[in-house]
């Protein structure tokens, strides 16, 4: 009697550890959630390369917003968009010019930086001012997803008030979907945080080992009921690798500088 109480005992004693263990393997801290997207989508290697450029068509409500091609930098250190209309701009990694002079571009500083960040975010996860909160899982539309909210520290960027819920694949370690408040242009972090959008990402795609979604779905998203109403799309295409030239970033001659926001 006195050994089947050892036994018993003992099994009570390893079924807590390996307990233990297994709630420890199920708790994933932020650096475990970045180094998934960073080895899914092949981040040493992307960053191995000088330039990366792509083609973007963005439409909203049925109407093309965004058309031409961006050129970056793989640090992003220094970003081109020239766009179809005969626009350029160029953040030269200090300041932001466009080109021709003369025209009207408000909305410059934001192209550039927006659209690009959205190409670049799962190169950028580990960025110094980034702080990362893991969140509990979630599923929405049968796809479940490991979270974690990324925010940034006072002068980051021109939106630093700004937050973002990266949500991970689970089965593809992908960053699959990025929801999101927009700060940009004065308004407030409570107004903004009323109607939050996500960008759901898809079609991916092997350029040179490294992986890219080529179409992305900008859709309202909630906590509750996930993401819902899609209001536009974005579609990727072209992109390529290159090697800087001494024109690659080049301000053209005449260009104005855009103030920040």
């Amino acid at each position: 009697m006195k050994k089947v109480f050892l036994v018993s005992l003992q099994m009570l004693v390893l079924t807590s550890v390996f307990g233990q263990i297994s709630s420890q393997k199920m708790l994933e801290n932020s650096t475990d959630f970045v180094e998934k997207i960073k080895k899914a989508n092949h981040f040493d290697l992307f960053h191995q390369q000088e330039a990366v450029s792509f083609d973007i068509e963005l439409t909203w409500g049925g109407k093309s917003v965004v058309l031409g091609t961006i050129t970056s930098l793989t640090g992003s250190g220094k970003i081109k968009l020239q766009k179809s209309d005969g626009k350029t701009v160029i953040f030269d990694g200090k300041k932001t010019w466009v080109s021709p002079a003369n025209v009207e571009y408000s909305s410059a500083r934001f192209d550039i930086f927006t659209y690009h960040y959205f190409f670049m975010v799962p190169f950028k996860v580990s960025d110094g001012g980034t702080n990362w909160e893991v969140l509990g899982d979630k599923t929405y539309d049968f796809n479940d997803y490991a979270r974690a909210k990324l925010t940034f520290q006072k002068g980051t960027g021109d939106s630093a008030d700004d937050w973002y819920i990266a949500h991970r694949n689970k089965a593809t370690n992908y960053l699959e979907a990025l929801s999101y408040i927009v700060t940009y242009g004065g308004k407030s972090k409570v107004e903004a945080e009323k109607k939050p959008g996500s960008i759901v990402y898809s079609d991916w795609k092997t350029v040179e080992g490294v992986q890219f979604a080529t179409t992305w779905k900008f859709m309202n998203w909630s906590e509750e009921t996930g993401f819902t109403k899609q209001k536009g799309e974005g579609k990727i295409k072209n992109i390529r690798f290159l090697k800087v030239a001494a024109d690659t970033f080049a301000v053209p001659l005449g260009s104005k500088e855009m103030s920040g926001v």
